[in-house]
């Protein structure tokens, strides 16, 4: 009965009106930019009138625009939900996918597969990416224990900003010895299977699992059980790893989704902010797609970059926020000694 009474309270504070209001926000967002780049995110724009009269556009829909604009949707809440989920792991707001060196060693493991291996199967350099994912993090988590900075987050974050500098170095290095492949630099911005399914199942399982532990996510950071931070983990690898495969680099929408998330929820109740930033990662990067094919619509041009310029400024002010958060906890700590100090000195 108690834990019944439980329960049912942590649901009446769930759906507040704010909260309603948010998700509610989110979700039409999230219809009115699926709408948009399904009509403008290809090489010509397809009035929804013309699907009842026009059989080649409904094929054009199906085949093609339907399926990129649903992994463009997927990839933007696969890689905010990460980022969540990472910061969740870490007990810190300033890591992302990005910054600590997932995505860059997923494009790296993808780029050598891709130059060495033939097969175009879309599970196998899924696997790949994802194992490549993991080796970035686990390159993040070694520098990290060199890094002399007594913050935990900030070393780990520096860890994860040395990791990606060093395979962004060999990546580049690869290249040259290479010749500059062009048919391989055009495919790492831009991913290997822009229409492919792999995203789409494990997308949704990961998404599954991430909402269905929102609720235990929510405890102090004193009581977090080890299998609940692997989970977090594995699941923000995975996610990294697949839709970098699917749809490249597009930088920091971690972060940016999971700030933005975090500045509308107003909490940090995880229940309001994974769904939350799955909807605003799949508006960010499905909009900035379709808008790279209304500036050139026959190729699309690439505005992968823009995220990272608007990341960056985003990653600058929560280590600006990070760094004054942990001086007033220092001054307040050395307070406390110096008064508990005086006390006890007779």
């Amino acid at each position: 009965m108690e834990q019944d009474s439980l329960q049912e309270r942590s649901m009446i504070r769930l759906l507040t009106r704010k909260n309603i209001i948010l998700l509610a926000g989110c979700l039409l967002a999230t219809l009115i930019s699926f709408l948009f780049a399904l009509r403008y995110g290809g090489a010509f724009t397809i009035s929804f009138s013309d699907l009842f009269n026009n059989e080649l556009y409904q094929q054009i829909i199906m085949e093609v625009r339907l399926p990129l604009v649903l992994n463009t949707l997927l990839y933007g809440a696969s890689m905010g939900v990460a980022g969540v989920l990472l910061q969740r792991a870490t007990r810190f707001k300033v890591i992302c996918p990005s910054t600590i060196g997932l995505v860059p060693a997923g494009v790296l493991a993808v780029a050598i597969a891709f130059y060495h291996i033939e097969l175009q199967n879309e599970w196998l350099f899924s696997l790949i990416g994802v194992l490549g994912s993991a080796f970035g993090l686990l390159m993040a988590y070694l520098f990290s224990l060199v890094i002399p900075i007594q913050v935990t987050g900030m070393r780990r974050l520096v860890g994860g900003l040395v990791a990606a500098g060093v395979i962004g170095v060999v990546l580049f290095i690869l290249l040259r010895l290479w010749g500059y492949n062009f048919m391989l630099m055009g495919y790492l911005p831009t991913g290997l299977f822009a229409t492919g399914s792999v995203l789409i199942p494990i997308s949704l399982i990961c998404f599954f699992i991430s909402f269905f532990l929102s609720g235990r996510m929510n405890g102090s950071s004193s009581h977090d059980p080890t299998w609940l931070i692997v989970i977090c983990i594995v699941l923000a690898v995975v996610l990294t790893g697949t839709a970098i495969t699917t749809l490249g680099i597009w930088a920091m929408v971690g972060l940016i989704a999971s700030s933005v998330a975090r500045w509308l929820a107003k909490t940090e109740d995880y229940r309001i902010i994974l769904p939350a930033v799955a909807m605003i990662g799949a508006v960010i990067v499905s909009v900035l797609n379709a808008v790279s094919y209304i500036i050139d619509p026959l190729m699309g041009i690439q505005l992968h970059f823009v995220t990272g310029l608007i990341g960056l400024p985003v990653l600058v002010v929560l280590i600006w926020k990070e760094a004054v958060r942990y001086t007033k906890e220092s001054q307040a700590d050395e307070s406390i000694s110096h008064s508990i100090t005086e006390t006890t000195t007779p």
